[in-house]
């Protein structure tokens, strides 16, 4: 009886924190993102494409294509999308209240990584929804095979999926993961597994892209011996290079699960339980005693320092004459060296040491090297210094302070955004130099209107929607998209010469100016509303 009781306290947390999180208007907006990437799938503009060969459109193609591009998706952003339950809780005090019953720590997190792994399902189910519609109307072996459908979301989906789910409640228990680090640790931790999978390392494919692609492969080498069977995967249909007006079909009969391709996929699950339990000595239980412990020498500095001023205050003798009227007096410098001092406070040495190295390699690396590579990670590795932007307000339920002192739209905003703006200048403007050295005064705009651009945008989202997540995952997307997988389209800071183009420019120059004044209405109404 104690363990069953056990288990229904577990469902009811875990169930919980499930709803709380489905109740939100974020993943109403992120349930719409999902079904926008399964209409990218099922249309084919974001495909796996082997040359001029493809698969007859059949159970095993629909439900596999669909597995491994989810799991790729949900492994590259379904981190950003669930994690900072624990820190919510942390934030809205409900941890206090948690600190207060005999709830193991253990159990907690457990409920948190079961509620991760629903929620990351429930994007999954989706996707299969859908592409089990489109497989009604598309269908081409004319029958339906429902395992031969299923099977890959079991053996490709769920692992993946329970993997960044466990990653995620690791990540916000250590302390010097939950900000910044985090973020972009683990963003090329994950850029690092899907590579090394593509590039046919087993242990390491937690999207099971070689199982799929070599298996496609080999059968059509087979069907059509001595022919070269191309490999593309990306946003296809965006590159008019890649376009095929005729292909030669095949009979696809899926992947060969073997039992240690099994094994292989059942890994990732037995790390994500090993990740989760490594997470429990990491939990302080929100006590309040652990914590104190934590930060003991600075809150007796702070102790000292405020038994300083209580003794100085009694000591003066209190006197009301010679009062006046404040006046009021404002230094732009001072209010954006504020605004500066906020958006970089609480980040660990290590994200500066981080920001150092890329910028000393931008300065003395190969010129292409530092275009391809290092200055796209300079623009992502202040994804959180932006992401704050115009959210502070709400999050720490500072609106009614902020918003009431005097002329705060016209001074404090422009703080904000200049600060964001140095940010990224600090990122482009060793780069910038050396293009316009090498006479690329193109790539020295394209660099100039992203730095212009991204804090812009972040400012805008920050403010509409109060939280972070949502220019998270939107940048994440673009960046990895355009810099990482060179989809000119999206190329917004011009890794290639092909994405840095006048129209672009002109295009991207009038969504910043549209961001500022949309987060400048957006912060007026804020105001109104105090």
């Amino acid at each position: 009886m104690g363990t069953v009781s056990r288990l229904r306290s577990l469902y009811q947390l875990s169930l919980a924190d499930f709803r709380e999180r489905t109740r939100r208007t974020g993943f109403f907006v992120t349930m719409l993102g999902v079904l926008f990437f399964s209409y990218l799938v099922i249309t084919g503009k974001y495909t796996v494409q082997f040359g001029e060969f493809r698969t007859v459109y059949d159970s095993t193609w629909a439900g596999t294509l669909m597995a491994v591009c989810s799991a790729i998706m949900l492994v590259l952003i379904g981190f950003y999308l669930i994690r900072g339950t624990i820190a919510r809780d942390r934030r809205t005090e409900v941890g206090q209240i948690i600190a207060a019953t005999p709830l193991r720590g253990r159990k907690y997190l457990l409920s948190k990584f079961i509620s991760n792994i629903a929620v990351l399902w429930s994007m999954v189910a989706a996707l299969a929804l859908v592409a089990f519609v489109t497989l009604l109307f598309r269908n081409e072996s004319g029958r339906i095979d429902l395992w031969a459908f299923a099977l890959p979301f079991l053996l490709i989906s769920l692992p993946a999926t329970v993997f960044v789910a466990g990653v995620a409640i690791f990540f916000d228990t250590v302390r010097w993961l939950r900000g910044s680090a985090g973020v972009v640790i683990y963003l090329f931790l994950a850029e690092m597994c899907l590579v090394l999978g593509m590039l046919e390392v087993p242990f390491l494919d937690v999207g099971a892209v070689s199982f799929f692609t070599d298996s496609v492969r080999a059968t059509a080498q087979a069907i059509f011996p001595g022919e070269k069977i191309g490999l593309v995967m990306g946003f296809v249909a965006f590159d008019p290079a890649l376009q095929v007006t005729e292909f030669r079909t095949f009979q696809w009969g899926g992947i060969d699960w073997t039992e240690q391709a099994i094994l292989f996929r059942l890994t990732w699950i037995g790390i994500a339980g090993v990740v989760v339990v490594l997470a429990i000595p990491f939990f302080d239980r929100f006590d309040p005693a652990i914590i104190r412990r934590k930060h003991i020498r600075k809150r007796k500095t702070r102790a000292a320092t405020v038994s300083v001023d209580v003794r100085t205050e009694r000591s003066t003798e209190r006197t009301y004459e010679g009062i006046s009227v404040p006046q009021f007096q404002y230094r732009s410098l001072k209010m954006l060296t504020a605004e500066l001092r906020l958006a970089l406070k609480g980040r660990h040495w290590f994200w500066y040491a981080v920001a150092l190295g890329l910028l000393g390699a931008q300065l003395v690396s190969p010129y292409e090297v530092a275009r391809m590579y290092l200055t796209p990670a300079l623009m992502v590795w202040p994804l959180v210094v932006w992401s704050a932007m115009g959210t502070r307000e709400p999050a720490y339920n500072t609106g009614s302070l902020v918003f009431s002192s005097p002329r705060s739209i016209s001074y404090q905003f422009p703080a904000i955004w200049v600060s964001g703006l140095l940010v990224a200048l600090a990122g482009v403007g060793l780069m910038v130099l050396r293009a316009i050295l090498a006479g690329q005064w193109p790539y020295a705009a394209a660099l100039l209107v992203a730095a212009v651009l991204v804090p812009t945008a972040a400012l805008a989202l920050g403010t509409l929607s109060g939280g972070r997540r949502i220019f998270e995952i939107l940048y994440l997307m673009v960046w990895y998209v355009g810099s990482i997988d060179q989809l000119t389209a999206l190329d917004i800071l011009g890794t290639t010469d092909e994405a840095v183009t006048g129209f672009k420019l002109i295009a991207l120059s009038l969504v910043a100016v549209t961001s500022l004044l949309t987060a400048f209405a957006a912060r007026r109404l804020q105001m109104s509303r105090g």
